[in-house]
């Protein structure tokens, strides 16, 4: 139902990593139209609370806690660790090439995925531990979905819903990771500020379902307003915020949230309200959104090794900038390249997926 909502979000978190990288590598050299994105691209709550908030629109709880936990253990951490092998073994094939390989190269990198954490950093100022960039979200998301689960043990609903929220609005004071590690040296495990955040946007999203709310014909006199205010209070955010969901960063705290979380329920509301499902030039975007959850996988891995060869690339991109090459070209080069260098691995796991339910259907079939 919403996959078609899901694949755009994919594709925008993608360009926002490129305008982000190029940016970055171009500097003082950026056009002010990529000054302008880059301001769009730092507060990256929206698209965050919409994953969210769509898995609080779906979520059913689960009163047997041990079988929701292995539930989740399988959804969630069967993938992060196949991931986080691939990333492992990236990580040591790419310091071969390099030829900077030591043991550190798999300590780091082991580390880096137990811990859980988006950015690279020395725990406590010794030991290097590698960041595991965007598959900081199946860690949140698991962290998130047990506790919301946990949650319904209140048997008071409103006194579980003051619990949850209550739970949001503190965990915005928990100090961001740069600001952890810059005092004490160490960044939060499995991105636990974000989990605690979000669970009262899981709250919301679960609200929304209850109620019916996206499709009750709600007066227009009130969703007219609603929807301009929360409209204009986003805009103002990606220019004045630099909030980040996958650090812990919320520069206005808990309004950041809020925002975030009013921008999704509308995006979400006019996804549904205006039919964009049924739209044929959808297709491609359903797909993604489909098997949005591997694709985000293979994304962290492809960030993963983009980190590596960081200086490398950057040194191509300087070179086609001098060359006459204009930032709007880079930018379409580079998101091509990157949605190319996710396709070919996803179209291999969705093929295996395939034949694995292929055979299930078959061996279903053969025992009657």
């Amino acid at each position: 139902m919403f996959d078609v909502l899901k694949g755009h979000i994919m594709f925008l978190i993608v360009i926002s990593h490129v305008i982000l990288e190029i940016s970055g590598t171009l500097g003082e050299n950026s056009t002010s139209l990529l000054s302008h994105a880059v301001e769009f691209c730092r507060y990256n709550i929206v698209p965050m609370c919409v994953f969210f908030l769509l898995i609080g629109y779906g979520f059913r709880p689960e009163a047997r806690l041990k079988k929701h936990f292995s539930e989740m253990a399988e959804r969630y951490l069967l993938p992060y660790g196949i991931t986080s092998v691939f990333i492992v073994a990236i990580s040591v094939v790419c310091g071969i090439i390099r030829g900077n390989f030591g043991i550190g190269t798999v300590t780091s990198s082991i580390l880096g995925c137990l811990w859980g954490n988006v950015d690279t950093f020395r725990l406590f100022h010794s030991v290097w531990v590698n960041g595991i960039n965007t598959i900081w979200f199946i860690t949140a998301m698991f962290v998130s979905e047990c506790l919301y689960n946990l949650s319904f043990k209140i048997k008071k609903e409103r006194l579980r819903q003051a619990v949850i929220f209550g739970i949001s609005v503190l965990a915005c004071f928990i100090p961001n990771n740069d600001l952890l590690y810059k005092n004490y040296g160490f960044r939060l495990m499995w991105s636990l500020k974000a989990a605690l955040v979000v669970l009262g946007v899981l709250e919301v999203g679960h609200v929304l379902k209850q109620t019916k709310f996206l499709y009750n014909k709600a007066k227009l006199r009130i969703i007219i307003p609603a929807g301009v205010l929360t409209a204009a209070a986003t805009i103002i955010m990606h220019y004045v915020s630099d909030a980040n969901l996958a650090r812990g960063r919320l520069k206005f705290g808990a309004i950041d949230m809020l925002v975030g979380t009013a921008a999704a329920v509308l995006i979400i509301y006019l996804y549904v309200r205006l039919k964009l499902p049924l739209l044929k030039i959808t297709i491609p975007a359903e797909f993604v959104g489909r098997y949005s959850f591997w694709v985000m996988c293979i994304h962290g891995v492809e960030m993963v090794v983009h980190d590596i060869f960081s200086y490398e690339i950057d040194l191509i991109i300087d070179g086609l900038f001098a060359g006459g090459v204009p930032v709007w070209g880079l930018v379409t080069g580079l998101y091509i390249i990157r949605l190319l260098t996710i396709a070919v691995p996803f179209a291999a796991v969705y093929f295996v997926n395939r034949f694995r339910v292929s055979q299930k259907l078959k061996e279903m079939r053969k025992n009657g």
